[in-house]
């Protein structure tokens, strides 16, 4: 099926702040096109223009300028690589939730950076709930796994943790973009 570059004039468009000029224009909506082009981004982040513009039905200048209004608007943020698990050398992954005693930004913000500046810690996020931070964190033995929890309950900032061990991952890095308007 070949996508088409129709723009319907009737849409409101949203306000963006251009990341390179730092001002504020309407955005463009993702259409079917933008969204194949963010699909193939996601799936390769070196995949060629030209690769990228033929499996969207583009012609290499249009998809080349289609991907800088995309890092304009801030629908790509960045490109990056993913580790492979073989150079973390971690034998396992926990998740680990996090209740804080104060709920105050600056107690919040303490006990996340504590998390974050662990040397294991893959990812640490901020969360509404019954748990204020949730963390994944790589270990290398049982052991470790029980010094990372130990470290974590005895800051002075945590109320309760609640850890889980990763078994296997389903999925990862896969995001639908079908719902994007």
């Amino acid at each position: 099926m070949q996508l088409t570059d129709n723009a319907n004039p009737n849409v409101e468009f949203p306000e963006v702040i251009d990341t390179k000029t730092r001002s504020r224009r309407k955005a463009r909506v993702l259409d079917a096109l933008d969204r194949a082009i963010l699909c193939e981004l996601h799936r390769d982040a070196r995949t060629p223009v030209t690769q990228i513009a033929g499996r969207v039905g583009l012609s290499n200048d249009p998809c080349r300028k289609r991907i800088a209004r995309l890092e304009r608007d801030g629908y790509i943020a960045k490109y990056t690589i993913v580790i492979g698990e073989k150079a973390t050398q971690f034998q396992g992954y926990t998740y680990i939730l996090v209740s804080s005693k104060r709920k105050d930004r600056l107690s919040l913000n303490e006990m996340s950076e504590y998390i974050c500046n662990m040397k294991n810690t893959i990812m640490c996020e901020e969360i509404y709930g019954e748990y204020d931070i949730i963390a994944k964190i790589g270990f290398m033995t049982m052991d470790n796994l029980r010094e990372i929890h130990e470290m974590i309950v005895e800051h002075h900032l945590c109320e309760r943790v609640h850890t889980g061990v990763c078994f296997w991952t389903r999925r990862e890095y896969s995001i639908n973009l079908s719902h994007i308007p």
